[in-house]
């Protein structure tokens, strides 16, 4: 029996299918191959390195390595990377860009600058964004930052970590955060600050509520 051409439209394999049809059809695989080369140049795009494999070398010879070669000192790596810096400490658009292109090896070497020269409290926005992504490693090493940095716009951030489950904590590889994030509150000169140490001193976590507890009698000593 004779296929109907509604029937040929639905199954061109069947044979003899209407020509408008396949040209609509594979018009439309066309796009969507065009589409999917397109997305992917964005996200090849977006991916890429801000920092050249030179520069990133740079950054890890200052790393100090047991067993491992002698550091490369602050003046050297001034001299092979003056871009690093601004203002004497890491330059804004490194951790900026890391961020943009989610490049976790370009973050990491941004850390290694501002561990070694020091960042800024401008960059303290940034820092309260990267806590929360899931792209990268260094929530320890932000909450470290933040707490040195004592910015006052940072206590929802830390308060944010307080909250996480146990369970993500230990998918990200930092089941001690929260109690991390507590200290960092603490050092925080603030009244929003310690509301938020009164409300984790009152924690139904144990691990919570005792180091909020000490931390509390720690910052009332010291006030």
């Amino acid at each position: 029996a004779d296929v109907s051409r509604t029937d040929r439209r639905a199954n061109p394999a069947r044979g003899g299918g209407d020509p408008g049809f396949l040209w609509q059809a594979g018009g439309s695989v066309m796009m969507r191959l065009n589409a999917s080369q397109e997305q992917n140049e964005l996200n090849l795009e977006r991916n890429k390195p801000f920092m050249t494999a030179e520069q990133r070398k740079l950054c890890w010879r200052m790393v100090i390595l047991p067993n491992g070669p002698k550091p490369m000192s602050r003046e050297d790596f001034l001299r092979q990377f003056p871009t690093a810096l601004e203002h004497g400490k890491l330059a804004p658009g490194l951790l900026e860009e890391a961020c943009r292109t989610q490049n976790a090896a370009d973050l990491n070497c941004a850390f290694q600058i501002g561990n070694m020269f020091g960042y800024t409290a401008s960059q303290m926005e940034i820092l309260c964004h990267l806590i929360d992504a899931d792209w990268h490693g260094l929530h320890e090493s932000i909450v470290d930052v933040l707490g040195a940095l004592q910015p006052p716009g940072a206590v929802e951030a830390l308060f944010r970590v307080t909250q996480w489950t146990q369970k993500h904590l230990e998918d990200i590889g930092v089941p001690h955060l929260a109690e991390g994030a507590i200290w960092a509150l603490s050092r925080i000169p603030s009244s929003e600050a310690e509301t938020k140490l009164e409300i984790l001193a009152h924690s139904d976590k144990a691990n919570l509520r005792e180091a909020a507890v000490w931390r509390l009698e720690q910052r009332h000593k010291a006030a």
